[in-house]
C-alpha cells in the first residue's frame, strides 16, 4: 500500500515531537510545506492524529460525538505540540535556514530540543543562485539537496526531505523498479 509523502512525514512529525508524552521526553520540529499553507498542514495532522477522515466530518450528519471528540483533542494536541509549520511558497534553503535558527530559539523559549526539520516537496523550493538561469530541474534538485545537507551538518539537526516522484517508475519491474533522478 503506498503511503502519501505528506502524510508520512506528518507521522514523523507528530512521533518525533513525542505527543502524548510528557514535555522532557519530547522534541522540537520544524516542518516547511511547500503545497499546503500553514492552517491546511495543521488540520491534516489532526485528522490523522484522530483517526477521522475529513470527508466524514466535511458529510454533514455522518460524523458521530466520538469522532468530534477525537478531533477536537487531537487539535489541542496539535497546537500544544512542540511542531513548528512553517509554509513559505519558493523557500530557497537559504531563507530556511534563517527558519531553522528563529525555530531552536522557540524551541529553546519551550525547552524542547530542536531535533528535526522535515522539508515535505523539495522540488517547490526555490533554487536562485544555486545554478545557472536554465539549468534542467534535476540539477537544480541536486543542487538544493546538497544546501539542504550542508544547512543539517552546519545546523546540527537530522533532516527529512519527501520528494515527490513521477508516477512512471510504478509502472517499472524488478530491479528497474528503484526510482531514479529522473523520476523527480
Amino acid at each position: 500500500a503506498h503511503v502519501g509523502k505528506s502524510s508520512l512525514a506528518r507521522q514523523i512529525a507528530m512521533y518525533t515531537a513525542g505527543i502524548n508524552r510528557p514535555r522532557n521526553e519530547r522534541s522540537g520540529v520544524l516542518m516547511w510545506s511547500g503545497e499546503q499553507l500553514e492552517e491546511e498542514c495543521a488540520e491534516a495532522m489532526s485528522f490523522q492524529l484522530a483517526g477521522v477522515s475529513q470527508a466524514k466530518i466535511r458529510n454533514i450528519g455522518k460524523a458521530t460525538p466520538a469522532d468530534w471528540a477525537s478531533l477536537t483533542t487531537a487539535s489541542k494536541l496539535i497546537h500544544e505540540s512542540s511542531i513548528f509549520i512553517r509554509c513559505r511558497p519558493g523557500l530557497s534553503p537559504l531563507g530556511l535556514r534563517a527558519l531553522i535558527r528563529e525555530w531552536k530559539q522557540d524551541c529553546a523559549k519551550m525547552g524542547v530540543p530542536a531535533d528535526l526539520v522535515i522539508v515535505d516537496y523539495i522540488q517547490l523550493m526555490g533554487a536562485a543562485g544555486l545554478v545557472e538561469r536554465n539549468a534542467n530541474r534535476e540539477r537544480e534538485v541536486a543542487a538544493i539537496s546538497g544546501k539542504l545537507k550542508e544547512t543539517a551538518l552546519s545546523e546540527k539537526v537530522a533532516m527529512v526531505v519527501c520528494a515527490q516522484l513521477n508516477k512512471d517508475g510504478d509502472s517499472r519491474k524488478g530491479d528497474d523498479a528503484r526510482p531514479r533522478p529522473g523520476d523527480l
